[in-house]
């Protein structure tokens, strides 16, 4: 039902399963039908390499220069990855995604960090009811996003002189991508 409500004509999106291996459910497709029962029969079972999922994902968005936000259903933890968090949030970051995990049962720890880093949001859920409103949450932040890139004129300049955002309309906010380059 997310798919349906929020891909727009010409969006896309995809599906990715993984445990200790990594399982392309759906590739990119605005055919909501194929999204809704892509996970159908899906089954947790095996070690969880998250990072390496996350990281596999981010590569899945090459070349689309489209709205790009990779949504990570995931109880958080972390077991076998090759990427340490640190490589994942470079690997966000560069491909311009935002993240957004919605973690089970648990805090995201790291994952926040990568939402934060991103330009995405994590939550936390305890109860299966409350994915319906991970989701709806997730959905207002993606209908509601602007990006605005600025590149100095002298490429050092980026790093020693920081840039502001202040937003003047009252229940608005920024946040920003510090390390964002093409």
């Amino acid at each position: 039902e997310f798919f349906e409500r929020v891909l727009r004509a010409g969006d896309q999106a995809s599906l990715l399963a993984f445990n200790h291996d990594l399982h392309p459910l759906v590739p990119f497709t605005g055919d909501t039908e194929l999204l809704r029962f892509g996970p159908v029969g899906l089954r947790a079972w095996g070690a969880t390499r998250l990072h390496d999922a996350i990281v596999h994902a981010l590569f899945q968005f090459s070349g689309r220069a489209s709205r790009r936000a990779l949504i990570v259903l995931s109880d958080g933890g972390d077991v076998g990855s090759d990427y340490p968090i640190e490589q994942v949030i470079d690997a966000a970051v560069q491909a311009g995604v935002a993240v957004y995990p919605i973690a089970l049962g648990r805090g995201t720890g790291d994952l926040g960090r990568l939402a934060d880093a991103s330009g995405g949001r994590d939550c936390t859920i305890v109860r299966g009811h409350d994915l319906s409103e991970a989701f709806r949450r997730t959905e207002q932040e993606l209908r509601s996003h602007y990006l605005v890139v600025y590149e100095p004129a002298v490429r050092e300049t980026l790093d020693a002189s920081p840039i502001e955002v202040e937003v003047v309309r009252s229940g608005y906010r920024a946040r920003e991508v510090r390390r964002f380059r093409r």
